[in-house]
């Protein structure tokens, strides 16, 4: 499994991929959560690219069976409260005044149960906070139980291969999902008696 250390530098920044439409750029191409979160996750597009004003904005879902349309959902921001397990993709369908059709970059919400919670190999021995799963739902990614704080990001890396081989800063993606996650990860930092993030 792979594993990024939870250590927040400074001045970390990605950027993502551009589209035609871009997604607000606050939001990742994936997003990773727990069930167990209760606050929305906004995606917003921002259709500063168009020619003619926006005449109609389609959310479209797909689950693995299709693009479907979001009944009621025809604004410029949707909010998704994640409450069943299980990969979503999310884009929206402009329409503009002149009659032109443009679809937003894709965003992956993937909900699953074990995000956030308490994790350790049997044959490696690490260990550390699950923020992501691979497709059969194995852990792919660890927040390291080390912690430290306020470093450039020149030390941010030198303290990552400090605690490990293979511990890295968190992307963009993973920094999002580590913020969306924060509550669930530190009710499991708490009880593991860990400082919490």
């Amino acid at each position: 499994s792979g594993k990024y250390s939870n250590v927040l530098a400074d001045n970390m920044n990605d950027s993502l991929q551009n589209s035609p439409t871009k997604l607000w750029m606050d939001i990742p191409q994936k997003i990773v959560v727990s069930p167990k979160v209760n606050t929305p996750i906004l995606l917003e597009i921002r259709p500063e690219q168009l020619e003619g004003e926006v005449f109609s904005v389609k959310w479209k879902v797909d689950n693995g069976s299709g693009w479907q349309v979001i009944e009621g959902q025809n604004d410029l921001c949707l909010s998704v409260t994640p409450h069943l397990t299980g990969r979503f993709w999310y884009c929206a369908e402009i329409t503009d005044s002149k009659g032109n059709i443009t679809n937003s970059s894709v965003t992956q919400i993937l909900v699953h149960r074990d995000i956030g919670e308490y994790y350790k190999d049997s044959k490696t021995g690490q260990e550390g906070i699950i923020c992501d799963v691979t497709q059969d739902g194995k852990p792919a990614l660890l927040l390291s139980l080390e912690q430290t704080e306020n470093l450039s990001l020149e030390n941010a890396n030198e303290w990552c291969k400090k605690i490990g081989d293979g511990w890295t800063l968190p992307t963009f993606e993973q920094l999002y999902s580590i913020i969306v996650n924060q509550e669930v990860i530190n009710e499991t930092l708490k009880s593991m008696n860990k400082k919490e993030i």
